[in-house]
């Protein structure tokens, strides 16, 4: 590998992980365990809702299923518009306490909306339930009666509150800048439910009601519930018991009336059935369907276990076939061993199949996954397949199976997929392959194996990495050397490529401790895959030790802009002519660029100030200059950014492909065939596919040719042309 040339087109997938200091949590109760040191940017990477806002210091009630929490934003750094029980997403800032309430003061504009009119239901508690940990939170609060002298609501003022449960609590009113419509009314006289926000002063807990529309002095509307108790195959059960709201009811009786609306919990068990529970939210009268799946004795408990088709029967002894649609599994001949694999043809009607495993019990210490082999045809007309697991009914008509995979590319021939089952630990499961379309593609499947996961899963190039299992506790080996192509000090983050492709290393613990210089080469290296905003990180797992090699050549591949795919990211890549759209005058830090080059305008973003890039603080260039850089992408947003000064404004070497050249390729996007004309002083041509493989390669051509490209998947590929005098030039195909 010491003088690597990587031929390949580059994208840039995604900033995040890769340009971001924050330290990620996923939920509230998360954001609730850290330190509130004032300083520490914190990113909340779930959604939250919107539970109330007011004009006092533009504060925020933020609530997730886990707990919630005060933003504080004097500052009035959140400058997007929401309603009550809108979602968002990505809100960062720091936390700070004042009186011992907790607070989240924001950093940043999490911008629009991520979801609108959420149901949200608040909790009920009693005066004497109310503790720290429900600061923020939006509860109910039954028979609440106002015991001070008190006759009207005012601002900034506490009123003693009392429901039977505990001494007096303090019902404290924001100040006049909430501007509350209660302000001016009568303190109810009578006893009456409420809603109300949790907040804190020292070791005082207080409340405060959002509007006039949270006092219910007649009571809460009540409602009535009734469950429908079915087995799989919707037969009626009648005589399960039903325990609802911690009250078990007698077996057979599924209806509870009176019921206050609020969310409430609820089990139902029978003899010889897996016990289910859930949550339900009261709004009006319900019904809530519950399907009792029945202890299989049968069910796959002992690993390996395995299906390759080759029996009679199909579908096989204990495995379902449900067909929705027109369509149906069957039998082929194509397989990838034996005789016999399953598969769906295209239909003429709209097929919606499904092919489910026989009950699968995991054991609480297992680490289980599923491998299987697939291939697929006339993906041009793809509609729909994927895997799908159900913790509860087999039956897909009861809609309780989740996607895990899609199996949406082009896979011309046989290929291993491997599914991590490593969340499903000490659960009951169904595994379903589903198809769905009209006219659709075809899907095979074959050699279905469920087993221990091996210590690590080994990986051939950086490009299998791209339709890898993502999180779970699988481990992956690189089974080869990688070379490092940058290094800095956010995250601990390192830059590896290899002929294929290229991988972020997100090494935010520190695992490896090994010093490594640019361009050196590591063997062996461990890790766990991860997603940030659809960037693909490797989080090692150990440290791979020593290089294996050193000062390998790393030649970037000279693009334009509309060239990068989704499957380049953290790669290496030249781009000509970089124009800067910005009024911003130097370099900085986690600062967002509009640049171009003419074909397509992308954002350059640098990494965060821990990164100490040596161009921070350097003048923003004022006319075109060429760049080498690492790309990235950030959701639906392609990034990229230069390593060094010395990556800015480059005198790029004559080997990198030019754009240009004379030759006629038609028609693009091609199918079955691909003609190419006008090939004079032309050594060889080679057709790369999207990652920079050469999959093809015809020497001395004559001047015009005809190529056969019915087995090329549907992408992108790349016709380069090498000439007698050693010049090459490069187009970008689109395979449909």
């Amino acid at each position: 590998m010491r003088n690597l040339t990587f031929l390949i087109s580059v994208l840039f997938l995604g900033i995040s992980t890769v340009f971001a200091d924050n330290v990620l949590v996923s939920n509230l109760a998360d954001l609730r365990g850290q330190t509130a040191d004032g300083t520490t940017v914190y990113e909340i990477t779930g959604e939250i809702i919107l539970t109330h806002q007011h004009g006092q210091r533009n504060q925020k009630y933020f609530q997730d299923a886990s707990a919630a929490i005060l933003v504080d934003d004097n500052s009035g750094i959140i400058t997007s518009s929401y309603n009550l029980y809108d979602g968002v997403t990505g809100l960062t800032g720091t936390l700070t306490t004042y009186r011992e309430l907790l607070q989240f003061v924001p950093t940043a504009d999490p911008g629009a909306a991520t979801s609108t009119g959420n149901e949200f239901i608040p909790q009920l508690v009693t005066l004497a339930d109310i503790a720290p940990v429900h600061q923020g939170m939006l509860v109910r609060i039954n028979n609440v009666d106002f015991t001070g002298a008190e006759t009207t609501f005012s601002s900034s003022t506490n009123y003693a509150i009392n429901d039977g449960t505990s001494d007096a609590v303090i019902f404290r009113t924001p100040s006049s800048s909430a501007a509350l419509d209660y302000f001016g009314t009568p303190v109810p006289t009578e006893a009456t439910d409420m809603f109300a926000l949790i907040g804190q002063f020292d070791n005082d807990m207080q409340i405060f009601s959002r509007s006039l529309a949270d006092f219910y002095p007649d009571g809460l509307p009540s409602y009535t519930v009734t469950f429908n108790v079915i087995d799989e195959d919707d037969a009626p059960i009648t005589d399960a018991v039903l325990t609802f709201d911690s009250d078990a009811l007698a077996a057979g009786t599924y209806t509870i009336e009176e019921v206050n609306a609020g969310s409430y919990s609820y089990s139902v068990e029978k003899a010889g059935y897996f016990t289910r529970t859930g949550q339900v939210a009261v709004t009006d009268d319900i019904t809530v369907t519950v399907v009792l799946v029945a202890e299989d004795a049968n069910a796959i408990s002992t690993f390996p276990w395995n299906e390759d088709f080759e029996g009679e029967a199909f579908p096989p002894s204990d495995w379902s076939h449900y067909a929705l649609g027109q369509g149906t599994w069957a039998t082929t001949a194509t397989a990838n061993t034996g005789d016999k694999a399953a598969w769906h043809n295209f239909t003429t009607g709209q097929a919606n199949s499904w092919l489910v495993t026989p009950q699968i019990q995991i054991g609480e210490d297992d680490n289980i996954l599923m491998k299987f082999f697939q291939r697929n045809g006339f993906m041009n007309d793809y509609g729909f397949s994927a895997v799908l697991i159900s913790e509860g009914s087999g039956n897909p008509t009861h809609e309780e199976f989740e996607v895990v995979y899609e199996a949406s590319t082009s896979i011309a021939s046989y290929a291993e997929r491997i599914v991590s089952l490593g969340d499903y630990a000490g659960k009951t499961i169904y595994i379903a392959f589903q198809y769905e379309g009209t006219g659709a593609h075809q899907w095979f499947i074959d050699d279905v194996v469920i087993e221990d996961a091996p210590e690590a899963i080994i990986i051939n190039d950086l490009s299998e990495f791209h339709d890898a299992t993502i999180g779970g506790d699988l481990i992956y080996l690189i089974n080869g050397e990688v070379v490092i192509t940058h290094m800095h000090g956010q995250r601990n983050q390192k830059y590896i490529q290899d002929a294929t492709g290229a991988l972020l290393i997100d090494d935010q613990p520190g695992v490896i401790t090994t010093v490594y210089n640019q361009y050196d080469g590591i063997t062996g290296l461990k890790g766990k895959l991860s997603s940030y905003n659809g960037l693909l990180q490797l989080n090692p797992t150990e440290d791979p030790g020593a290089a294996t090699s050193t000062g390998n050549v790393i030649e970037p591949l000279l693009l334009t802009m509309d060239q990068v795919t989704p499957l380049h990211q953290s790669m290496l890549l030249a781009i000509k002519d970089v124009s800067f759209n910005t009024d911003l005058t130097t370099l900085e830090p986690s600062t967002n660029y509009d640049v171009t080059d003419g074909t397509a305008t992308l954002i350059m973003r640098p990494p965060s100030q821990s990164a100490v890039l040596d161009y921070f603080g350097t003048p923003v260039p004022a006319t075109p200059v060429n760049m080498i850089v690492l790309g990235a992408i950030f959701g639906e947003s392609i990034q990229f950014f230069p390593r060094s000064l010395a990556d800015i404004d480059v005198q790029l070497s004559t080997q990198n492909l030019v754009i240009e050249n004379n030759a006629v390729v038609y028609p693009n996007p091609f199918s079955g065939h691909l003609t190419v004309q006008g090939l004079e002083n032309c050594r060889s041509i080679e057709i790369l596919n999207g990652l920079g493989q050469t999959i093809e390669t015809i020497d001395n051509p004559s001047l015009n040719i005809n190529l056969n490209t019915s087995e090329y998947q549907q992408g992108i590929y790349f016709i380069r042309f090498i000439q007698n005098n050693g010049n090459q030039f490069v187009n970008k195909l689109i395979k449909k």
